[in-house]
């Protein structure tokens, strides 16, 4: 769940937390996209923390809080985590409850209850993405996988088809629906459509949003990834360069990684792995370690 530096989440307020290793102690730095990992709700520090989910979405951690009725349904769950991808795992999940065994998902959210046995993890949602800017680098959901917001951003060539249309949100949900669509910018109540990214640009008037990459299921292998920068990279799934690292650092998805990497001078190649970011120089003659944990994107030179 990350695009250029506008695509950073800038939700007022957040604090983004997610897994890292046990010598990185980070609260309010973009780390990792699988945020429901360590969040402790023992003495409440995390109460109210606003985290990614391993599927992208977003949610914020409500400690001693449960919500009774309107169940989906119940099973058993061993870790907050693990309930949390079974609420993404439902279209029609909105929140989920977890007891410290039991996982209870959530169609609506009525009255909470104070219950010091439980935690929920209540999903979130924007109304009125980029109005003015507060949806930016939201991760939004639908059927066809997940979206990522860049208020202010004009996908200018690539375009399948377009239509008229009221909000962003309708424009995103238009391309979920539609056959070989990657992609979505919305400008003066008109939405245009992208069956690829081609280049990027700022804009006053238009706000854009597209699929986000994906290494899991490796959707994007192989896939370009424009930058406004002019930057193009390629995405390669499952593989990286045994190369040293020039430097490292943690971000809260792959696109936040490929950028990071784009304003190092010397950085040719980003990998991204469980939230850890590298950056490598250009090595074209290196040999390539394959693992399905790793996401890599390189600039075409």
């Amino acid at each position: 769940m990350l695009v250029p530096s506008s695509l950073m989440l800038a939700l007022a307020g957040a604090s983004i937390v997610t897994a890292s290793p046990h010598n990185v102690t980070p609260r309010n730095p973009l780390v990792s996209r699988q945020a429901a990992r360590g969040l402790d709700c023992t003495q409440s520090t995390d109460d109210h923390t606003k985290f990614i989910s391993d599927s992208g979405i977003l949610y914020e951690l409500l400690c001693k809080t449960d919500y009774r009725n309107s169940d989906l349904s119940s099973s058993p769950q061993p870790t907050l985590n693990d309930c949390v991808n079974a609420c993404d795992a439902n279209k029609a999940c909105i929140s989920s409850v977890w007891d410290g065994s039991t996982c209870y998902l959530k169609k609506q959210l009525f009255q909470s209850n104070s219950n010091p046995n439980t935690m929920t993890a209540k999903r979130v949602f924007i109304a009125s993405l980029c109005q003015p800017d507060q949806g930016n680098g939201y991760p939004y959901p639908t059927a066809a996988g997940i979206f990522r917001v860049g208020c202010g951003l004009d996908y200018f060539s690539g375009d399948l088809s377009s239509a008229p249309a009221m909000r962003l949100e309708d424009c995103i949900q238009s391309c979920a629906r539609t056959a070989g669509c990657v992609g979505a910018t919305f400008d003066h109540d008109t939405c245009f459509l992208k069956s690829s990214l081609g280049s990027v640009r700022q804009s006053d008037s238009a706000s854009s949003a597209v699929m986000a990459l994906d290494c899991v299921t490796k959707a994007s292998d192989g896939t370009g990834y424009p930058l406004v920068s002019g930057s193009k990279y390629t995405v390669k799934c499952g593989a990286a360069p045994k190369t040293s690292d020039l430097s490292s650092t943690y971000t809260l998805s792959f696109e936040d990684c490929i950028q990071a990497c784009d304003k190092k001078t010397a950085c040719a190649t980003a990998v991204w792995s469980a939230g850890k970011c590298s950056f490598k120089a250009a090595s074209p003659t290196a040999a390539w370690d394959q693992s399905s944990r790793y996401w890599t994107a390189t600039k075409n030179l």
